[in-house]
């Protein structure tokens, strides 16, 4: 038989599309070129695999089982696609079943073929003890955002020794479009990423995955292509009939997978069970073969087990060293080891990340590692309400702004583990509108001399940044670029301090709003049916109750951002004084409301894990990167207000600390010209905030006891901040008691 393979498998979601634009080409000749060694490899597997069966070398009988140590891989960010051990079990479950031939729709296999349904004879186990020789359950939790765009990207920095155990990763959603999970052939993956790759949506029977044929069989689909098992129509990803050298034959029929007992079939697609379809020779087709694409998907034959065990029996990509006796001692997964309570690893996420004064945050227990966890302990800092908790799930609440450090250690008989997340809350600062931001404080979002705004986090993925390149007035702007985001899903957001509008409202002709300017060029001129390809986004979001619920006022798209005309701007984009220009959006729903927070929220596509092929109004480009070019802001006005005399340039407060060194009997003494609302901030040497207080102060002279601050302070170095929109001061205290 002429047998043809390729290196590398995508095997497309739900449909396994017959349709899908398949990148096998393109991966193959980038794997030749980059590593030529691995078709070496290759036909070296494929020989020793042929001269295996020939001799009839089938090593170990069925009830005697390989078994292989396995990892899983979570690669998650705290959705639903981190899913459960147990969801975990189950795909482990229908592995087990469907290479030992236990599965419940075994019984449905064609009478024709049952002569062939083959117990492959492998049992599949989760380590018990890590590559550095830790207690584990053979499961990792991977927080990145990478899990929305994955593949190879989320291998290197997470990947267990490939010649001791299975790797598997599982993620939210994989870079390929319509792809739900892939595999390489044993030896001919990039040097430490042997393994399988798989959408949480098929890994499994339960949770986020369903019991469908489709999902239940998707894992032993891979594994038999990490096992050396091709398609039954042969080493490509696309089934049918097609025929392009124009002979008559559907192409598919004139290759083969290497099994001699799995008849000539150019193969399912299209999610179909055409359980009568002879294709190529006139012999029943074997649709119902885990290794087609069909919905009915149910065995293995016995060439194909001897294909597997021939790869477990060979050198190529590690195999055969995975069922060693000494590698199942090394992994916790020989019969005899005695399996021990592993140590925790401490891991929460909470409901929210930032809120306003007095906000409540629900915090959830994340831990894992193992079932039993004896203690908990959480800190949640001195301005929270409790400040610790032994629950597994507290509740807590924080009235004071800032960011707050969240710390939770988990106990058993195991050991112990700790997790600390700096400044993992953030409460925002509370002001009244009218409220101008120009982004001059270099430290922004964490303004010395204004309300602090809010960055989200987004792991290591680059967002909202303060810089001074270019700017519509001072010295300062914001800007961010898609041309450097690592994945197209995630939401960059940008939050106001939370505002008092009470005083604010809209009148015929003078209706409130917001006003920024910006300044936006196209990084390149391509359109898809007269839609740039760029996927960049500006959204402004209103709430009226601390982020409850959000209302959209406005949305712009990259050619509304554009403020450059037709001219492109390839890289590193600078504006010119004339590229600026104004926004308005209108927020009269925001009138007279006692607590309004404006959000701007970013969206769109950058880096992709390979280049791909767009097809474009006026031809094809081949690129690894439809991001866009730098989006700048500057010079945000929020409400109805005298913009002329309302900025950011904060006169100096004039106080003192009397007398200094404190004693309980000193105090704080300033002078103002307007009424003010001070905020005033004590930090210890560590930059940890000891005393705060915040009152509404009238013109002429004011006094604050410090008191209390002294009395519950050890004698050292303070500092002392006090500020309101339109003031600020710094100073030193030394304590002594």
């Amino acid at each position: 038989m002429y047998f043809r393979i390729i290196l590398y498998f995508i095997c497309s979601n739900l449909a396994f599309s017959q349709n899908e634009i398949c990148a096998t080409t393109y991966y193959v000749n980038k794997s030749l070129s980059d590593s030529p060694e691995k078709l070496q490899i290759l036909n070296e597997l494929n020989n020793f695999t042929q001269e295996y069966i020939n001799q009839n070398l089938h090593c170990r009988s069925a009830d005697t089982n390989y078994i292989i140590p396995v990892v899983v891989h979570v690669i998650h960010n705290y959705g639903t696609e981190r899913i459960s051990e147990n969801q975990v079990n189950s795909a482990i479950e229908t592995m087990n079943n469907d290479f030992n031939a236990l599965n419940e729709d075994i019984s449905d296999v064609l009478d024709d073929f049952t002569s062939l349904v083959s117990d492959i004879g492998i049992d599949f186990r989760l380590a018990k003890i890590d590559e550095n020789g830790n207690c584990t359950n053979g499961i990792t939790y991977n927080q990145s955002i990478l899990t929305y765009s994955g593949g190879e990207n989320v291998k290197e920095d997470t990947y267990w020794n490939n010649e001791m155990y299975m790797n598997i990763w599982v993620v939210a959603d994989l870079a390929s479009e319509g792809t739900a999970a892939y595999a390489y052939y044993p030896g001919t993956a990039p040097d430490n990423h042997e393994g399988i790759i798989c959408d949480d949506d098929y890994f499994g029977t339960i949770g986020t995955a369903s019991n469908s044929n489709w999902s239940r069989h998707t894992m032993p689909h891979e594994v038999g292509h990490y096992f050396n098992l091709p398609h039954p129509w042969g080493s490509n990803n696309g089934p049918g009939d097609d025929d392009n050298d124009g002979d008559g034959i559907p192409d598919n029929c004139l290759i083969d997978d290497g099994v001699e007992d799995t008849p000539l079939t150019y193969g399912v697609g299209n999610s179909n069970c055409p359980l009568s379809q002879s294709s190529c020779d006139g012999s029943l087709d074997n649709v119902q073969n885990i290794m087609d694409y069909s919905n009915c998907a149910h065995m293995f034959t016995e060439g194909q087990k001897s294909r597997v065990h021939a790869a477990l029996n060979s050198n190529a990509g590690g195999r055969k060293n995975l069922w060693q006796i000494e590698n199942l001692w090394a992994t916790g997964v020989h019969d005899e080891y005695e399996p021990q309570i592993c140590p925790p690893i401490a891991d929460f996420k909470s409901n929210t990340q930032s809120g306003c004064s007095n906000t409540t945050v629900f915090f959830e227990d994340m831990s894992y590692n193992t079932s039993e966890i004896d203690t908990y302990y959480w800190y949640f800092g001195e301005s929270a309400d409790p400040i610790e908790s032994s629950l597994k799930n507290p509740i807590v609440t924080y009235n004071q702004p800032g960011s707050h450090t969240v710390r939770l250690v988990v106990t058993n008989t195991g050991g112990t583990n700790e997790l600390v997340k700096e400044e993992y809350i953030t409460i925002l600062d509370g002001d009244v509108a009218p409220h101008i931001e120009q982004f001059e404080s270099k430290n922004f979002p964490f303004n010395n001399n204004s309300s602090n705004w809010y960055v989200k986090p987004v792991d290591s993925e680059a967002t909202w940044e303060r810089n001074q390149v270019a700017s519509y007035d001072g010295i300062g702007s914001l800007r961010l670029s898609s041309q450097f985001f690592n994945s197209s899903d995630i939401i960059h957001e940008l939050t106001t301090p939370e505002l008092d509008f009470t005083n604010q409202f809209s009148e015929q002709g003078n209706p409130l709003a917001l006003y920024f300017n910006l300044a936006y060029a196209m990084r390149v001129p391509y359109t898809i049916d007269g839609k740039s390809i760029i996927t960049d986004k500006l959204d402004v979001f209103l709430s009226k109750d601390c982020g409850e619920t959000w209302i959209q006022r406005a949305s712009f798209e990259s050619v509304e951002l554009n403020t450059k005309g037709d001219s492109i701007v390839f890289n590193n984009y600078v504006p010119e004084a004339s590229d600026w220009e104004e926004r308005y959006v209108n927020i009269q729903t925001a009138s007279n409301e006692p607590s309004v927070i404006i959000k701007f929220q970013f969206t769109g596509s950058g880096r992709l894990n390979e280049e791909e092929a767009f097809i474009v109004d006026n031809g094809t480009i081949i690129t690894d990167n439809i991001g866009g070019n730098w989006l700048y802001l500057d010079n945000i006005r929020i409400g109805n207000g005298e913009w002329e005399t309302l900025e950011n340039n904060i006169k100096e407060i004039d106080f003192d600390i009397f007398p200094n060194p404190a004693s309980k009997n000193s105090y704080l003494r300033f002078n103002i010209i307007n009424d003010q609302e001070l905020h005033i901030k004590i930090y210890n040497i560590l930059g940890e905030q000891v005393f705060y207080k915040e009152k509404l102060f009238y013109r002429g002279n004011n006094t604050v006891l410090l008191s209390s601050f002294v009395k519950d302070n050890k004698s050292g170095l303070y500092f002392i901040e006090v500020s309101s929109k339109n003031y600020y001061g710094k100073d030193i205290i030394i304590l002594s008691k």
